[in-house]
């Protein structure tokens, strides 16, 4: 997902789509499992709290990893 040729915000947006989809399925896991007469609004809110934690988590390490890539091909750049 990560190594091939696109780069920049196709690549992030594939990148958090797939994840996305990932974390909806483990929900979808999760949600077959409780009874069916469960209270599931407070952990469905909890779920999507720590979903989105984890997204912005993801989003600043990718601008982080951009952000130093970059760095390196303006230093082979000036070195060249």
């Amino acid at each position: 997902m990560r190594g091939d040729a696109r780069v920049g915000g196709e690549q992030r947006a594939e990148g958090f789509a797939l994840d996305k989809r990932r974390l909806c399925r483990v929900v979808d896991d999760v949600m077959r499992v409780l009874p069916a007469d469960a209270n599931v609004g407070p952990l469905v809110d909890a779920i999507r709290t720590r979903v989105g934690a984890a997204l912005d988590q993801s989003a600043r390490l990718d601008a982080m990893v951009d952000h130093e890539r970059a760095l390196g091909r303006e230093s082979k750049k000036s070195a060249n």
